[in-house]
């Protein structure tokens, strides 16, 4: 484990010292790895990834965009089994660049789940946007491959729900019935969790950043 401690350092405990580093770009593919038992051992149910910097098209969320078919990302897409609903997961690592701008996009998709008068289901809506993203981009097969991922069942979701992990500092500026901070993520996983002691007790520095 000493490589990871090492790693972990250079990523925490330096990199909030470094102007310019991106803590938030080097634990968010870490914390990925662990969110599905993460989430269950919190909530005691059934989660899946479905992937990380999921697209959202801009005009879904703003029909004034100018940009239409270009897209926003969301930091990890999850899908709750036991409730039938799908996750958004915003991920923030410094309190000091929180911008509550960041989400009202979390809180527009919110809105158009609840007020959906379509004949499409919310899981149908993403994966329409998904194809006209996908139509305006350079990069189709990287679209296609998201859309390849979702099966069937997707189009069957109607439902959302929205969990924050931000640090203690800042908890109280997010509006949201599931907001965590470091601290309140589990001690322990079922799944690489020696990995997961070491990972938490850096994770837990950025409740002070």
């Amino acid at each position: 484990m000493k490589f990871l401690n090492e790693l972990m350092n250079i990523i925490v405990t330096e990199g909030t010292q470094i102007p310019k580093v991106q803590v938030e770009r080097y634990i968010s593919p870490i914390l990925a790895v662990f969110l599905e038992d993460i989430l269950y051992q919190l909530y005691k149910k059934e989660y899946k990834m479905i992937s990380p910097e999921f697209p959202i098209r801009k005009g879904s969320i703003d029909y004034k965009s100018k940009r239409q078919n270009q897209s926003t990302n969301i930091d990890y897409l999850m899908y709750n089994k036991t409730d039938n609903k799908l996750v958004f997961i915003e991920l923030k690592t410094d309190s000091t660049s929180f911008k509550s701008s960041q989400l009202e996009i979390y809180q527009k998709l919110q809105e158009i789940c609840e007020n959906n008068t379509t004949q499409e289901t919310f899981g149908e809506l993403l994966i329409n946007d998904l194809k006209k993203i996908k139509k305006a981009s350079k990069f189709k097969s990287k679209y296609e491959y998201i859309i390849s991922q979702l099966d069937n069942s997707f189009t069957l979701i109607n439902k959302m729900e929205i969990i924050y992990i931000v640090p203690k500092n800042i908890i109280n500026k997010v509006d949201g019935k599931q907001v965590l901070s470091f601290y309140n993520l589990p001690k322990k996983l079922n799944h690489f969790n020696n990995e997961w002691q070491i990972i938490r007790k850096y994770l837990v520095q950025l409740d002070e950043n």
